[in-house]
């Protein structure tokens, strides 16, 4: 069997958040899909908060370290039904509008400002199931 470690995605610690950008990033290139998360692949050089997107397919898959002082990501979703907050790992049957992610770290130096969660609405914010979520 071939070893794929160099082309295949690193292992994640926990939840990882996975998106498609038209937004300024990296790769420089528009229609991006990027992925979030903790490194816990003891076969990459990077720790902590990683990136890893492939910009085309004919461009090798990159990875960079963002912050190797974070161990933890948390990735919940807001269902539209419901109004409530779903972990990552319980998605599958709701209909989400936003995502809350929130990142810690053991590290007692850190930022408090990292404990706070960051919120990104998914899709049209002026859509009708934002609106009946401000009701």
């Amino acid at each position: 069997m071939n070893n794929l470690s160099s082309s295949t995605a690193a292992q994640a610690a926990g939840d990882e958040l996975a998106f498609t950008t038209t937004a300024l990033n990296p790769s420089l290139l528009g229609n991006v899909r990027m992925r979030l998360y903790v490194d816990a692949d003891n076969n990459t050089p990077e720790t902590g908060l990683s990136i890893e997107y492939q910009p085309n397919a004919q461009l090798p898959l990159v990875r960079r370290m963002l912050d190797s002082t974070i161990d933890s990501l948390k990735v919940e979703y807001l269902d539209s039904r419901t109004s409530k907050w779903y972990p990552a790992t319980e998605t599958a049957t709701i209909t989400p509008i936003a995502v809350r992610l929130s990142l810690h770290s053991k590290d007692a130096t850190a930022s408090p400002l990292l404990g706070l969660p960051m919120l990104f609405p998914i899709g049209n914010p002026s859509s009708t199931a934002f609106r009946r979520r401000g009701q």
